[in-house]
């Protein structure tokens, strides 16, 4: 798919202990730091482990945290992903990423549910395919502030629950996407039940509130799905070959996966395009 080079970034120790390796369900992380003693960050042992099944691939290491990057760091990049960040570093990227015109992506799981979102600019150029194939068409991408501050107004009768949950844990706990832990259940699911989307969610306040207790739970670093991380790793990394192939219509926006979200089917939602 023409990709040559990948810079792994993280200055997480594998000691940490928010986040131990020994609980992680990344066998690449697992492989790695249980095969050498060298690798003492998640950065490097992952890096590792990419290089080996990606021989044709030069990978590299920065150990640095994600809310030092700079505009420099980012300069030599074609593409940008994030994963299991903080909202306040999320949104760091996105600006970042903005301001050089720079694809990015952002992902996160936790429990059993995870998804991603895509910012690929104002106006991206892809070669369609089935009835458009061979022309070159354009997509309008919006930046994750916008995406997150949409009109509820706007939003289709019949859209997945996954979303206003993100909205509602997006501002009331902002550290679940890093350390996969809701510390106010309360407070989400105040802001859940106060957003004018109980049509979209099709039940009433006392329903949701039912809703979030039942399925917070799964919100828990010991219980994350790997199968549901797979599912969507995958679907996102077909995106990610597409945004650098330029061929085919790239999705767009958010994508959601997980546990009764969307009765077991990932769930693609366009919001401000």
């Amino acid at each position: 798919a023409g990709v040559g080079s990948l810079t792994v970034v993280d200055n997480t120790p594998l000691s940490s202990p928010t986040r131990p390796a020994s609980n992680t369900n990344n066998y690449l992380v697992n492989a790695a730091s249980s095969s050498s003693d060298s690798h003492e960050t998640y950065g490097s042992a992952l890096a590792a482990s990419l290089q080996e099944l990606n021989p044709l691939v030069r990978v590299h290491h920065v150990c640095t945290s994600a809310s030092s990057l700079s505009a420099d760091t980012l300069a030599g990049a074609t593409l940008v992903a994030a994963f299991g960040l903080s909202t306040a570093d999320f949104d760091s990227i996105s600006r970042l990423c903005r301001a050089q015109s720079k694809p990015y992506y952002l992902g996160a799981s936790a429990g059993g549910y995870a998804f991603w979102f895509s910012d690929l600019g104002d106006e991206v150029q892809y070669e369609g395919d089935g009835k458009e194939a061979g022309r070159m068409l354009s997509k309008r991408f919006v930046s994750l502030k916008d995406a997150l501050a949409a009109d509820w107004a706007s939003m289709p009768r019949r859209m997945t629950k996954g979303y206003a949950l993100l909205r509602a844990v997006w501002t009331t706990a902002p550290e679940l996407f890093s350390t996969g832990v809701v510390p106010d259940v309360q407070g989400v699911l105040h802001a859940l039940a106060s957003q004018p989307c109980k049509e979209t969610l099709k039940s009433s306040a006392e329903n949701v509130r039912a809703w979030l207790n039942d399925e917070v739970a799964p919100f828990a670093p010991e219980c994350e799905d790997i199968a549901i991380c797979s599912v969507v790793g995958g679907v996102l990394a077909n995106e990610v070959l597409k945004s650098i192939s330029r061929k085919g219509e790239p999705a767009g926006n958010f994508f959601f996966y997980g546990q009764d979200l969307v009765a077991s089917q990932g769930a693609v939602e366009k919001v401000g395009m």
